[in-house]
């Protein structure tokens, strides 16, 4: 046993998460032959340490890096449940699992045109930081900010701001279903917003239904206010569709429209008939009432088989209401 791992064999120590600083991007761009007129770290995208880089090209790109590291094996090792003599093994399998489903998403989104791309190198880059190991990638960079943080969020709107949201997320969420993937993991920080137009920004969970099938470890997947429910449990042969995908649109244009259900619990935004009598009170014309029954009652239901199962009906309701006038 070397000496790092026998101070947390006999102090029960646990490994803490390793925060990424602009000297460790510095130190790659370095070693890459890159130089970097500017570097500005950004809030974490779901599980991605995110910065954006502007290199002496004038190029301005999305540097993302996923941690992989073996904390389960070092907590493990701390709590004495596994040996020292079985550490490398079990580190080396957790950082290899914990990789094989990054790149897998990396892959999966090569092949979905509304993502962003890979750029700079063509394949993903590894850290390591001693015991630390990191997936690291320049992505595409979009105009605009994270819905959150968008004017769009902190304004008031109204229906028809609501119905060009939708129509356009749902025309994204249409083209990964006809390149057979699932995103699985949409929120207002991963969807940018400029000048009237929206883009989901990170591939997030996204693999196509057939990957899915790789992995039989049961866990939930996404981010927990905004997964559809079915996420919270799922078996290895389970197959995902995009009405994963439209449950968080429907919680997303709720919150759009009323920011005071984005400090409620689960529960409550999830009631549908609770959110209704708030919407009818900000709301109460003929386009309003037809939107939330027709459309935001079968996105945000928690039924799966209650959602929209045609995306091309779903987009012709949408656009008829685009046209409509408030009565």
């Amino acid at each position: 046993m070397d000496k790092n791992l026998n101070l947390i064999f006999c102090k029960g120590e646990i490994m803490d998460p390793y925060i990424i600083n602009d000297a460790d991007v510095q130190s790659i761009l370095q070693q890459k032959g890159l130089i970097a007129t500017s570097i500005t770290k950004l809030p974490k995208s779901g599980q991605r340490q995110v910065f954006q880089v502007t290199l002496s090209t004038g190029n301005v790109s999305m540097l993302k890096f996923v941690d992989v590291s073996p904390y389960n094996t070092f907590n493990r090792l701390a709590f004495r449940e596994i040996s020292a003599n079985d550490f490398e093994s079990e580190r080396d399998y957790e950082i290899e699992a914990r990789s094989k489903r990054i790149i897998r998403e990396l892959n999966a989104s090569k092949k979905c045109p509304i993502l962003p791309q890979l750029e700079i190198f063509e394949e993903h880059q590894i850290l390591i930081k001693e015991n630390y190991r990191f997936i690291y990638y320049f992505e595409t960079r979009f105009e605009g900010d994270t819905l959150n943080s968008s004017e769009l969020y902190r304004s008031p709107q109204n229906i028809d701001a609501i119905v060009a949201f939708l129509f356009q997320m749902v025309n994204q969420v249409k083209v990964m279903h006809d390149s057979g993937y699932v995103h699985r993991d949409l929120t207002p920080r991963n969807i940018i917003y400029h000048q009237g137009n929206f883009k989901i920004i990170d591939a997030g969970l996204v693999k196509s239904n057939e990957e899915e099938k790789l992995t039989g470890t049961r866990m939930a997947i996404g981010t927990p206010y905004y997964m559809a429910p079915e996420q919270e449990k799922r078996t290895s042969d389970y197959t995902w569709d995009f009405r994963t995908d439209l449950f968080p649109l429907g919680l997303i244009a709720i919150e759009i429209f009323l920011p005071e259900t984005r400090t409620m619990g689960m529960k409550n935004i999830r009631d549908m008939h609770y959110v209704f009598q708030l919407w009818k009170g900000k709301d109460s014309s003929s386009k309003s009432v037809l939107l939330f029954s027709k459309v935001i009652s079968r996105l945000a239901t928690q039924q799966r088989h209650r959602r929209w199962s045609n995306l091309d009906e779903l987009l012709n309701e949408l656009e008829n209401l685009m046209g409509q006038e408030e009565k």
